[in-house]
């Protein structure tokens, strides 16, 4: 649906269920904590065990919705999360107080396009002003969201006073809500948890694209990462003080553990197509590459007679892949929603294009991996390559061959995956409550 829809609908639907979620003025047990644009679902044993270490979880969110769905509503219910509606009741005195604000901030920018010699060495490409070209573009994108964003700062400000936050759990620095959310905290003294919220390239090369991703704690308090290769990259990449580095374990995990899967008829194909905010991802020849490379693994697949899957990133920017895949096979499922976890479980095994959480996901269900590199960006190989069986075009109907007929090759990936999985991240089946003690010993009484 369009935007402004879509923000209409959630308008009402935080009117609505802040008629039965508010939490109270009063604080009723322990510590408040805010999960600033989480996912519910994903997260939903994180949510229902807060109150084992007498916290009260809260949910925030500009952007997301907090229930969507049954089980998101389960969820909410059964963690006894509280919602906050992101905009309070407001009346003259706040709508004086946001005019003065939109006011003061439009002539300090007005006073900011004025310094083109600042604007031009910001604004380059290869040591080459483009600031003449995207000037307009940039003051009517300042114009259009100037109110909106100061409004958006003004309510969550009002919120953090009014409920008095203990603490906030993010998963990223660089979102909009979360940008708002870190300096009112800050302002608040209230601490920061920076929470990792899946696989990234952790390495020197990609270090420029993971600060503007958000990913480090420059503004957090502290990191809650999977383990010891993500705390080196941070502390040794962005010279993060390890002090904030604490490896925990991933949070969202813990029911995957020990979970009960099928040897299904399909292999699973996980893609992440070019990335469009990088310049490789714009390239011609990179999207080539990358159809290619998705119609080589579908005739390797076609021709071991495996039924196939593709499961597409969930990004609505993603190359839109079923009129392609149905010009190689039309019985081929191409999925673009929903959730991937269940088609995990009942595959034979999986197939990953470029680096992504599922393969983590996979290695966790005991799923065997076979994992193309995919574009290169320049980032390096990630520590996750380590725990799947690297292919490409040359070699991957071989590997998959043996995947299903060599027993010892099977079994080697098997105990590689395994051992990588030990490495890789801590404290599988405690993340939760190893995660909710830390954050409870770092809170604050506000």
């Amino acid at each position: 649906i369009k935007k402004n829809n879509y923000k209409k609908i959630k308008s009402l639907h935080d009117a609505l269920l802040q008629l039965i979620f508010t939490p109270y003025i009063k604080k009723t047990q322990g510590k408040r904590i805010l999960f600033i644009e989480f996912d519910v679902i994903k997260y939903r044993e994180f949510l229902i065990k807060t109150r084992n270490f007498n916290m009260e979880p809260v949910f925030f969110g500009l952007r997301r919705p907090a229930v969507w769905n049954f089980d998101s509503f389960s969820t909410i219910l059964k963690s006894k999360c509280k919602i906050i509606n992101p905009y309070n009741k407001v009346g003259k005195v706040f709508d004086i107080e946001l005019s003065n604000n939109v006011k003061q901030a439009k002539t300090k920018i007005n006073e900011l396009y004025k310094n083109d010699v600042l604007l031009n060495s910001v604004f380059q490409v290869d040591d080459d002003s483009i600031w003449p070209i995207i000037k307009m573009d940039i003051i009517k994108l300042f114009e259009y969201r100037l109110e909106q964003s100061i409004r958006d700062i003004m309510h969550t400000f009002e919120n953090f006073k009014k409920f008095k936050i203990d603490g906030i759990c993010i998963l990223s620095e660089i979102g909009y809500t979360e940008q708002i959310s870190i300096e009112i905290a800050k302002e608040f003294d209230i601490p920061i948890f920076l929470i990792q919220a899946g696989v990234y390239w952790d390495t020197k090369e990609a270090n420029n694209m993971n600060r503007s991703q958000g990913i480090y704690p420059f503004k957090s308090d502290f990191h809650l990462c999977f383990g010891l290769p993500q705390k080196n990259d941070c502390i040794n990449n962005s010279k993060i003080p390890e002090s904030k580095i604490i490896t925990v374990g991933p949070v969202r995990y813990k029911k995957l553990v020990n979970t009960t899967t099928n040897d299904g008829d399909y292999v699973l194909i996980a893609t992440s197509g070019p990335q469009l905010e990088n310049i490789q991802g714009l390239s011609h020849t990179n999207m080539i590459k990358y159809l290619k490379a998705i119609e080589n693994i579908c005739l390797a697949a076609k021709k071991n007679n495996l039924k196939i899957i593709i499961k597409q990133h969930p990004s609505p920017q993603e190359y839109p892949l079923k009129e392609f895949v149905k010009k190689i096979d039309k019985n081929i499922t191409v999925l673009s929603g929903g959730d991937i976890i269940p088609l995990i479980k009942n595959c034979k095994f999986l197939i990953s294009f470029g680096i992504s959480t599922v393969i983590l996901e996979s290695i966790i269900l005991k799923k065997l991996v076979l994992a193309f590199k995919g574009i290169d960006y320049g980032w390096g190989e990630p520590k996750i390559l380590d725990g799947c069986e690297i292919v490409d075009a040359n070699n991957l109907e071989i590997k998959i061959n043996k995947i299903l007929s060599d027993k010892n090759f099977k079994l080697f990936l098997e105990q590689k995956s395994q051992k990588f999985l030990e490495y890789y991240v801590n404290n599988l089946d405690k993340s939760i409550s190893k995660s909710h003690s830390f954050i409870k010993e770092n809170l604050k009484n506000n």
